[in-house]
């Protein structure tokens, strides 16, 4: 502890400042990037809005070193929009998608500031939101393969489950969903007019990962496979969690065992649909006979 405050030590990854009284919690968050200057700690500042003081932390940070780790989540200005208002749960888990993308490439160093699709998700285009938007819908429809599904959090280390990635000769979990999520991602692609081009082009719809899996470059499948690895860790922020399929079973009047329901209905979360769709993986029963 007394390391910790000398800034001598550090363990942190990121440290989030939430506070009543905006002052004071400015006065922390500035303490504390002082104190954590040299291990460049992300720190985020919960604030109502994004005015005021808040303001002017977010200029300096993009003018000089001083407020570089700063971050401010402005309350109203991120929650209080028509697009949550409207969608609920499926927009911030789109969101957590898309931030958890940006945060990954950013750790590679491989962020590129000119590519549209790396922007904020507030300045990304209505396209690129609701590809998404469409990923959050598939998510579900993964899971499924491999004997699980999503439910509300509820077991606060749900966010450490792993995958099994072939380990002692084992599924490799990780690698069948990445596959799957490129497979189906090409598909979205396709659909949309994309093609196959050694570069990618925006304006001409060429993309060069829109390939294979097998023919995919190493380094693009890792990509895929990170973000499968992430996904307990993505669904915890978003208020879920995942866990294997349960089985059901039902009884008759007398009490006899009448038939097992095995929970694999797949069903979307989107609120802007007239009821609940269902996409693959039909709830099966099982008559005794």
């Amino acid at each position: 502890g007394e390391r910790f405050l000398k800034g001598e030590d550090c363990l942190l990854d990121m440290a989030y400042i939430c506070l009543d009284e905006e002052t004071f919690c400015l006065q922390t968050g500035l303490r504390l990037n002082h104190q954590l200057r040299k291990y460049r700690v992300p720190i985020v500042l919960r604030m109502v809005e994004s005015g005021g003081l808040a303001k002017l932390i977010e200029n300096g940070s993009s003018e000089s070193d001083a407020f570089g780790n700063i971050r401010i989540f402005d309350l109203l200005d991120r929650t209080c929009t028509a697009e949550l208002l409207q969608r609920g749960t499926h927009e911030i888990l789109a969101r957590n998608l898309h931030n958890v993308y940006l945060e990954g490439l950013r750790r590679r160093g491989n962020l590129d500031s000119s590519d549209p699709a790396l922007a904020p998700w507030e300045d990304l285009s209505p396209e690129l939101k609701e590809n998404n938007r469409q990923l959050a819908d598939r998510i579900p429809v993964m899971l499924a393969e491999i004997g699980c599904r999503i439910a509300p959090l509820v077991d606060w280390d749900a966010e450490k489950l792993q995958f099994t990635e072939g380990e002692n000769g084992g599924e490799d979990q990780v690698t069948r969903l990445a596959c799957m999520e490129h497979h189906s991602w090409c598909e979205l692609k396709k659909t949309d007019g994309w093609r196959y081009g050694p570069v990618k082009d925006p304006e001409k719809k060429t993309n060069p990962n829109l390939v294979a899996w097998e023919e995919l470059p190493e380094e693009e499948q890792e990509k895929n496979r990170d973000f499968i690895r992430g996904l307990p860790r993505l669904l915890a922020r978003a208020g879920f969690q995942i866990e294997k399929n349960r089985e059901i079973s039902f009884r008759d009047t007398a009490g006899r065992s009448a038939g097992t329901v095995d929970q694999t209905g797949i069903y979307s979360i989107r609120p802007d649909q007239d009821s609940f769709q269902q996409w693959s993986c039909p709830l099966l029963f099982y008559p005794n006979c």
